[in-house]
């Protein structure tokens, strides 16, 4: 009746000193705690570790690694299906200082192309 219709469309929120807090529109509450020492969450810090995605599930971690190389890459880790032979299409890099692995996420704003495909790299999150 009205009290599920209601309940789907009346999200709310709020912001104060320790963050933001409020209710969905699926009917559940969230919380966003503020970090004194990050105004900006959503950006991770810059690491020497280096998500790549968008690789799709055939490539090549040789040939991606090769790629990353000229960039100062030290280690290439691979993530793999089920099958343990098959690319899960994303990888990490480890470079060996935090300037290499900035400047292979702000080149063209993380995109470069593998093969050629585009391919998203970020900056790891634990």
């Amino acid at each position: 009746g009205a009290w599920g219709s209601d309940r789907w469309s009346a999200g709310w929120s709020a912001s104060g000193s320790q963050g933001e807090w409020g209710w969905s529109e699926r009917g559940g509450p969230w919380h966003f705690k503020k970090d004194a020492a990050r105004s900006d969450l959503l950006l991770p810090q810059p690491t020497k570790r280096v998500f790549v995605g968008c690789l799709g599930r055939n490539y090549s971690p040789v040939g991606v690694f090769e790629y990353f190389r000229s960039y100062g890459a030290e280690d290439i880790h691979v993530k793999y299906e089920d099958d343990g032979t098959t690319p899960k299409g994303f990888c990490f890099i480890v470079f060996k200082t935090v300037e290499d692995a900035s400047k292979v996420v702000e080149y063209r704003q993380g995109r470069h192309v593998i093969a050629g495909r585009q391919v998203e790299c970020k900056y790891f999150r634990p």
